[in-house]
């Protein structure tokens, strides 16, 4: 009983640590994704500064009481550009620029690697 008590008493942490897990997990695959992207069309050139930008936000608590992790592109560029509007610009693209979608294609492909690192962590938690 007072094991379960103990567990209860972390169940927030447990939490924030398996979605953490399951956002180191996921980068590489936007990663990759996004190195597939970039480069390819007439307007593109690689600088490495999006790359450099990508990232795991905190753990945050929404409206609802429910937690949840980012995974996304920090701080503005030295020219003034968004790191976070020029990765939109890539994924849904503009006029004149088709969309070279890169985000949606590492979800599908990190689904997989993200739930198992979420319950390997879950379950490494649980159990000590």
């Amino acid at each position: 009983m007072a094991s379960l008590g103990n567990l209860a008493e972390r169940t927030d942490a447990i939490i924030e640590n398996a979605l953490k897990s399951g956002g180191k997990a996921a980068v590489p695959f936007v990663s990759s994704a996004l190195s597939n992207s970039i480069g390819k069309g007439p307007y593109s050139r690689p600088t490495g500064k999006l790359q450099s930008a990508l990232g795991v936000s905190p753990v945050k608590m929404g409206k609802n009481g429910d937690f949840n992790v980012k995974i996304g592109f920090a701080n503005n560029r030295s020219d003034g550009m968004r790191n976070a509007k020029l990765a939109a610009l890539l994924e849904y693209g503009k006029k004149g620029q088709p969309a070279r979608p890169f985000m949606s294609r590492a979800k599908s492909q990190a689904r997989n690697a993200v739930l198992e690192a979420m319950q390997q962590q879950f379950l490494s938690e649980v159990t000590t």
